[in-house]
């Protein structure tokens, strides 16, 4: 990948070309599978799919299931197992799923169509059950968010994070990755059984009563505005002194971490987190907001057409403006469509930079 060197780099092949492989092979193979999962060996497939997601899609855990109740047929799930950032990933994959007959695809973690009372969980030497958990729902009707206030007589004797990894497993089996990211808000663990709480294999229903009059999420994702308390200049962002973005965690990590974020949550997938910087003034005053939404027109406008990235957001500061962005190919004609625009639009001082560090090194764009 560009931000590395190259004396040490693997050849990862690009993470848009990984999933058009995986359509391709998927699209093959879809009729054998569902014979064989009709034929009750669904397990039979496990170690085919196994090693092909291993090539294709590494850090992604997946699952066969049955399809929606009107739909029918089945379903094949890749879930990022909670990871904000690899969430990104499968939804791009699931964007360019193709029609086959009888199957349908999610991006997450669907909720279990049999999730009831009885289900036991054991942590920590307890043995704990689904319909002796009650949980108090505050909805915040500005912020579309429900928090949640959760109680089992038992949570006093367990470890803080024990209790906590209770209630996300059956967040995640009672709602779905999707509901839990899209409608749950700050999660509280009880000493005392509330008033007007409910057993937690109820609250599917619950959630949706509060949330069908709520605005749909975006697929996209929302966007959130975010300003630094004190702007100085000790790293790259660091000046900032407004900004906005589609996927927060990405830049609450960056700037709590002061921009030296080790570890890549997306590493060897193909993808890259990497944000554009430039020279501010580069920008004539006045017309800031203006040419800065053309130039990131151009960028999404060269990234969408063959599927080679997305903007996330962006941000301005003392000294430089931000174009964040997850690009999908990081090969030399993605980086050269990026460094033409630039040129284009005169950016003075032009980079990439990884949010992740690698080797911490920029790319100079001029």
């Amino acid at each position: 990948m560009f931000f590395r060197r190259k004396s040490q780099a693997p050849v990862i092949p690009p993470f848009n070309q990984r999933v058009a492989q995986f359509w391709a092979w998927y699209a093959a193979q879809a009729e054998r599978f569902t014979q064989t999962i009709d034929a009750g060996s669904c397990a039979d497939l496990s170690d085919e799919v196994s090693a092909k997601m291993a090539e294709l899609l590494p850090g992604l855990a997946w699952v066969f299931g049955p399809g929606p109740e009107k739909k029918g047929g089945h379903s094949f799930t890749l879930s990022p197992e909670g990871n904000p950032h690899r969430r990104l990933l499968t939804n791009f994959w699931l964007a360019q799923a193709p029609e086959l007959p009888g199957w349908t695809f999610y991006a997450s973690r669907q909720p279990s169509p049999d999730f009831h009372g009885g289900i036991q969980l054991e942590i920590a030497g307890q043995k704990i059950s689904a319909e002796e958990i009650w949980v108090t729902l505050h909805p915040q009707r500005d912020t579309q968010l429900i928090n949640l206030s959760a109680w089992h007589p038992c949570f006093s004797e367990l470890p803080e994070n024990a209790a906590y990894q209770i209630i996300f497993i059956l967040l995640d089996e009672a709602l779905g990755e999707d509901a839990v990211e899209n409608h749950i808000g700050d999660i509280h663990i009880s000493n005392d059984k509330l008033a007007k709480s409910v057993p937690i294999h109820e609250l599917r229903e619950e959630v949706e009563s509060i949330c069908q009059n709520w605005e749909a999420p975006d697929a996209r994702g929302i966007y959130s505005t975010y300003r630094l308390p004190a702007p100085d200049n000790s790293f790259i962002r660091s000046d900032t002194l407004v900004g906005s973005t589609r996927h927060r965690p990405l830049i609450n990590e960056f700037l709590s971490e002061g921009g030296r974020i080790a570890e890549d949550p997306i590493a060897g997938t193909g993808a890259q987190f990497t944000f554009l910087a430039f020279d501010t003034d580069s920008l004539p005053k006045g017309e800031e907001d203006t040419l800065r939404g053309g130039l990131e027109a151009a960028i999404d406008e060269a990234l969408t057409a063959d599927h080679a990235g997305e903007i996330l957001g962006g941000a301005m500061g003392h000294n430089s403006t931000y174009v964040d962005l997850l690009l999908f190919n990081t090969t030399e004609p993605t980086i050269e469509r990026i460094r033409a625009i630039t040129q284009r639009f005169g950016l003075k001082n032009p980079a990439l930079y990884p949010f992740f560090k690698c080797d911490g090194k920029p790319l100079h764009l001029l």
